[in-house]
Formats: structure tokens, C-alpha cells, sequence
């Protein structure tokens, strides 16, 4: 980058639209759609939706998704998730799946998406949750549920 640009200052990319710096920043090595992803929105105050492990893994299991990796998953989620909603939905899942959706022992007994949750191993719920309505689409219902996160 300094030998195109000169200097490692990123201030250019301010001129480019999303796809075009996910182009630009692929060419580097080490550099994935996760990091750029968190550029866009976290250094750029852009809507982009970062995936990382837990991120995937609970799209994975609640079958919003059915992938192998990180990346796919980001690639099948980028163009639904609803505009102005990526980084609330983000900041939640990732919390969510450190904290209730763990990849080892999940906390399934309080888990309020339990119903939904298509993950093979889950446990055995030993008390009723609340159900979640199945008239919503599934995104916009998983955008409703988690709570909005302030910048």
C-alpha cells in the first residue's frame, strides 16, 4: 500500500464505494472481508455487516444460513440484512453468542430463541420459553429481537 499510495494513510478510500474497497483492500495479503467489513463500519461509519466466528455460528444454527465459514456466511448475509440495521444486528449476535450461543456449552435453558434454534446439538430445554411469532420473515424477525445498540 505505501508503495501505491505513497504513505499508509487510508483517507482515499473515503472516495470510493463499498465494493470498491472491498477490491482495492483484497488485493492485500492478510487482509479478508471481515477486516474490511470492520473498516467500513467501525472506522468509516459505513453499513456493512463483519462476520466473524460468533457471527456465523449463530446464523448457522438458527438456519438463517447453512455454511461452512465465515466468509460464506457473509457473502449469503451481506444483501439481506435490512439497510441502517447491519451494525445493531452485528453488536447483538456477537453478544449473543459469546454469552448464550457459546460454540462449547451453550446456554440452551435460557435461550429465548431455543425454538428456532435448528442446532443439532442443542440441549434439552427443562422449562417453556416464550415462542417466537412465525408469520415474520426471518431476518427482519431476528433485526426486531435484539435490542438496538448506540454507536
Amino acid at each position: 500500500m505505501k508503495n501505491n499510495y505513497g504513505n499508509l494513510d487510508l483517507s482515499f478510500l473515503n472516495e470510493y464505494d463499498d465494493e470498491n474497497i472491498y477490491k482495492e483492500l483484497l488485493k492485500y495479503d492478510g487482509i479478508g472481508v471481515k477486516t474490511i467489513s470492520c473498516v467500513l463500519m467501525f472506522a468509516m461509519r459505513r453499513d456493512a455487516f463483519p462476520v466473524d466466528t460468533h457471527v456465523h455460528r449463530v446464523l448457522n444454527r438458527l438456519g438463517i444460513v447453512k455454511t461452512n465459514s465465515a466468509e460464506k456466511t457473509f457473502e449469503k448475509t451481506k444483501d439481506i440484512i435490512p439497510k441502517g440495521r447491519k451494525y445493531e444486528l452485528h453488536s447483538n449476535l456477537i453478544k449473543f453468542g459469546r454469552n448464550i450461543c457459546k460454540a462449547k456449552n451453550p446456554l440452551c435453558g435460557v435461550c429465548f430463541l431455543y425454538s428456532e434454534c435448528g442446532f443439532i446439538d442443542k440441549k434439552v430445554l427443562p422449562v417453556k420459553v416464550q415462542p417466537v411469532k412465525k408469520q415474520e420473515t426471518t431476518i427482519s424477525l431476528y433485526s426486531k429481537i435484539f435490542k438496538p445498540v448506540s454507536n
